[in-house]
């Protein structure tokens, strides 16, 4: 099994990018996902450099591939489909922007601080360096819930997929020990968004003989969304056989879940109106921003709230306080995806991808106005007025099983029975100009 990771950094690279006074100034990009790879892009698209002077964009992420998040809950259980979720980045960045696989460490108002691994750095030894910036988009976006969470690995590809694969492994262990009887084989998955019933649809047609059953807070599925979705969701549960709670909470035992044990144990509510027998338990309750870097420098720009979100200026500039209206650092610093609350917007990845589009033509409209040689003038921006992102009406495709599915977006409400296995992998990849049937890329 081998995979192409991110390339190592040459010593002349890495001493460039942590020179102060070096011509080459950087925009920082702070998460390679959804928004911060579309941001990069288009900046790297349009960012003129000659002579060792201008402007490079540098992204910096701790995995070794793009991580297709939207496709994780289906490859967790079909292995043969896990390596489509992780997608070689190098073909989208071109020198002298970098993509530097590295984990960040602190943020500061002039540079962020990041560790190369020993693999990727030029004397074969953990290195850390301080990368000075003068443009920065924070898109780190969140946590991800329950087994879906890979960010306690090596960020390399293989041991993603072999992480991503432990649901499988699990479920095999559930069908195994219920056909001994050790077990009656029941799984419990606790919230009801998108991953909750995607996994729960997912898993009572891939391993019919499990108990499949779907804790939910709230008395509606999908509760931002239009009605259809927690109708459709019911209907393909009534169908497969998952039981459903709805507008209950379960007590969570200190630490969570987290153990991933197969394990029999009764699951109470906190109204107590049920006890809920399980042998597995998969929570799926929600994100949690990684917006801790900013609380250093810039902790009144983090919501106080449970949220953890941080203020954005429609221009999806950082704001530096409750209702100031005031960006941070002169406007030099962004926060796009599920870490920025902008106008409550609901976290998905093509929300993230507008506002990467918009922080980055903003980016480019600061740079032309100072330095107007920097930028090709085949950007087609017609003025430096800095653009605002408007609020779009929620969108989504719910998977509700291997072809079942539904769909909102802000021209309909249907439903079909025509899916693909691998939810339609492939078209990523193109995009990414990858070749999808290189898996192991």
């Amino acid at each position: 099994m081998s995979s192409t990771s991110a390339p190592a950094i040459s010593p002349r690279v890495l001493k460039s990018l942590a020179d102060p006074n070096s011509t080459l100034k950087t925009v920082l990009v702070l998460g390679g996902a959804y928004g911060g790879l579309q941001a990069a892009t288009t900046m790297a698209k349009s960012l003129v450099s000659s002579d060792g002077k201008g402007f490079r964009v540098v992204i910096v992420d701790r995995n070794s591939h793009f991580n297709h998040l939207y496709i994780f809950p289906r490859c967790s259980l079909l292995s043969d489909h896990t390596p489509k979720a992780f997608i070689p980045v190098a073909p989208q960045i071109e020198a002298p922007h970098i993509y530097l696989q590295s984990t960040l460490l602190s943020l500061d108002s002039e540079t962020a601080t990041v560790a190369i691994p020993p693999t990727l750095s030029p004397t074969s030894e953990p290195e850390q360096v301080s990368i000075p910036y003068t443009y920065l988009v924070y898109a780190l976006g969140g946590s991800l819930a329950g087994p879906m969470d890979i960010s306690q690995g090596s960020g390399m590809k293989p041991d993603g997929a072999k992480r991503l694969s432990i649901v499988k492994e699990k479920m095999d262990e559930l069908v195994r020990q219920q056909k001994e009887e050790i077990i009656k084989g029941r799984v419990l998955i606790i919230g009801g968004g998108a991953l909750g019933i995607q996994l729960a649809t997912d898993i009572k047609e891939i391993y019919p003989s499990l108990e499949v059953s779907l804790l939910h807070s709230r008395e509606r599925l999908m509760p931002r969304f239009d009605k259809f979705l927690h109708d459709q969701a019911k209907k393909r549960f009534d169908a497969l056989g998952v039981k459903y709670f709805l507008g209950e909470r379960a007590v969570i035992p200190p630490g969570g879940f987290k153990d991933l044990r197969v394990e029999s144990r009764e699951v109470l509510t906190v109204k107590g109106t049920h006890s809920i027998g399980t042998d597995f338990v998969i929570t799926c309750n929600g994100q949690c921003p990684q917006t801790q870097y900013l609380l250093t420098s810039f902790p009144d720009s983090v919501k106080s709230d449970t949220s953890k979100q941080a203020r954005v200026l429609n221009t999806m500039q950082l704001e530096s306080g409750p209702d100031t209206g005031l960006p941070v650092l002169g406007g030099r610093l962004f926060a796009i995806g599920d870490c920025a609350d902008s106008q409550g917007v609901i976290d998905a990845g093509y929300t993230a991808w507008q506002q990467g589009n918009i922080a980055s033509r903003n980016i480019l409209r600061m740079i032309r106005k100072e330095n107007p040689e920097m930028v090709s003038s085949d950007l087609d921006l017609p003025n430096d007025q800095l653009e605002d992102y408007e609020l779009q009406k929620p969108a989504i495709k719910l998977t509700l099983g291997l072809k079942h599915w539904a769909i909102q977006n802000a021209e309909e409400l249907t439903e079909g029975d025509d899916g693909k296995e691998d939810l339609g992998a492939e078209l990523m990849w193109t995009h990414m100009k990858c070749d999808p049937t290189d898996k192991w890329a």
